[in-house]
């Protein structure tokens, strides 16, 4: 599949805008800043080539689906994206945090 087919960089970048869009649209902003500011730093670690295929017809239909998804589909993708489970443990921690603010 074309998200197969991503570097981890660019599933961030993909990631990030609908997710930034929803936790707005939810008045979340302070809430989620700790884990907006994990995937930014993440993906700022990793080179994306997403300038580049901007214009591509499924990457376009990709951004559309997860506009319309959850926070928590949007994180689990980014956390599916990296390998390493220091990341996902952090994730799962921000998240954590998040839920608790919520409380």
């Amino acid at each position: 599949t074309v998200l197969q087919e991503l570097g981890a960089g660019e599933l961030l970048a993909l990631v990030l805008e609908p997710l930034r869009a929803k936790v707005a649209q939810m008045g979340l902003e302070e809430n989620a800043a700790e884990l907006i500011e994990l995937l930014e730093m993440e993906r700022a670690g990793q080179t994306s080539m997403l300038k580049n295929n901007k214009k591509h017809p499924k990457l376009h239909c990709i951004r559309k689906i997860m506009g319309r998804m959850s926070i928590s589909g949007l994180v689990g993708i980014a956390g599916y994206s990296q390998n390493g489970t220091d990341f996902r443990d952090r994730l799962t921690g921000a998240v954590e945090k998040m839920r608790d603010q919520l409380r």
